[in-house]
């Protein structure tokens, strides 16, 4: 997922939303790395004033799932509802759980997107995990973390665990 948090905040160097991020859209090569693929939904976005400038982009665009409450409300958005979907990604990864699991599109309008309910969080995550995924599945597009600041903590998230394991190895 760290990996997939670069190939996103590149792309969103670049002002191009993917709008279709799911687990279908995740690949890995033969050499093992993550690739993001799929970009038909994709669209480059004019150059933004500041980093939560929205513009008036097709609604309902995307697998609903892990649509951003503002895109399937038919409001105004940015890159960050790109964020949204790699939290619910991420969350989905984490948990081996597919989130909102037999719920209707109805029902994810009424629940998700205007109610604002948010899968539940282990216990056992790591505290900065946890807070990833509250802020970059927020309800508020503006409080949503660029993915460049995602790929940074789940990059310090992979090394953390990795010097962790050493140590156990070492004992």
């Amino acid at each position: 997922m760290a990996d997939l948090a670069s190939a996103m905040a590149y792309i969103h160097e670049r002002n191009i939303i993917h709008r279709d991020l799911k687990i279908g859209n995740v690949g890995i090569s033969v050499e093992g790395k993550v690739k993001l693929i799929d970009f038909g939904l994709a669209k480059v976005l004019p150059s933004a004033n500041n980093a939560n400038e929205t513009f008036l982009l097709t609604g309902n665009t995307g697998s609903v799932r892990y649509m951003a409450p503002e895109i399937g409300l038919g409001q105004r958005y940015n890159l960050k509802a790109d964020v949204y979907s790699f939290a619910i990604l991420l969350y989905e990864v984490m948990s081996l759980e597919k989130v909102f699991q037999g719920w209707n599109l109805s029902e994810i309008s009424n629940r998700v997107y205007l109610k604002k309910y948010r899968p539940r969080l282990f216990l056992f995550w790591s505290q900065q995990l946890k807070e990833v995924l509250k802020a970059c599945w927020s309800d508020v597009s503006a409080a949503r973390l660029p993915m460049k600041n995602v790929e940074t903590i789940l990059h310090k998230e992979v090394n953390n665990l990795t010097k962790i394991n050493n140590t156990d190895i070492d004992e």
